[in-house]
């Protein structure tokens, strides 16, 4: 069967090739397929620090104008949300380890320690 009638398909018919548009739609999605996914892979995630204990959990990201994550808001303590306490720590500082988000220097304390953050208020 021709190959024209299976629009949206790869075509494999000895000879053709993809137009431009459809090869950099093709890589755009290969490097979505390789990225990561917020909701799948980070947030919710535990964060620990070098002594494998657990300092919070990754309750959102900020992305900078840029289109780069800038800061992780980790939120430690509490319990169902109550006494909870949420801060922003640049991306840049937390490292992943063994499948794990890790926070060197971190702990419970000084992350409560630490200024709470809150989400700036719509105008």
């Amino acid at each position: 069967m021709d190959c024209r009638f299976w629009a949206g398909w790869t075509c494999r018919c000895p000879g053709r090739r993809l137009d431009p548009a459809r090869r950099s739609r093709r890589e755009e999605l290969r490097t979505v397929a390789l990225g990561w996914s917020a909701k799948k892979q980070i947030l919710g995630q535990p964060v620990y620090n070098e002594k494998n204990e657990k300092v919070g959990s990754i309750d959102d990201i900020i992305v900078a104008p840029d289109s780069s994550v800038s800061y992780a808001i980790v939120g430690a303590g509490g319990f169902l949300g109550v006494g909870k306490h949420d801060i922003a720590i640049p991306a840049s500082q937390l490292k992943q380890q063994d499948g794990k988000f890790v926070l060197p220097g971190a702990s419970k304390e000084a992350i409560k320690a630490l200024p709470k953050f809150e989400y700036a208020r719509k105008k």
